[in-house]
């Protein structure tokens, strides 16, 4: 078992939001979130019925709480943030217990 977690937070835009909007922020808050200590990756996913989910591997769960609370405050993040419906957000905090990749 490794100390790493992930992140994932499931979401819907707001009404209005379009997906290349949203997208676009999204990749605006590639380097502010990269900033954060114990960021490892990072992928945005999208269902193709309106569902996203953003899943954000961290060192380890206190990287992963800190930095969750640090993206409510950070300026850079809120036009990613405010095209989120709020209303919609489940998030998780998984350890990843095996990782693979080729």
């Amino acid at each position: 078992m490794t100390d790493s977690v992930l992140e994932i937070v499931r979401f819907r835009l707001r009404d209005g939001a379009t997906p290349e909007t949203f997208i676009r922020a999204a990749a605006d808050s590639v380097a502010p979130i990269s900033a954060c200590p114990g960021f490892l990756s990072r992928r945005l996913v999208h269902d193709g019925a309106g569902g996203w989910t953003d899943v954000v591997e961290w060192a380890d769960m206190a990287s992963a709480q800190t930095a969750a609370q640090a993206v409510l405050t950070n300026a850079a993040l809120a036009p990613f943030l405010s095209m989120i419906d709020e209303t919609s957000v489940e998030m998780a905090h998984p350890a990843i217990a095996l990782a693979h990749s080729a």
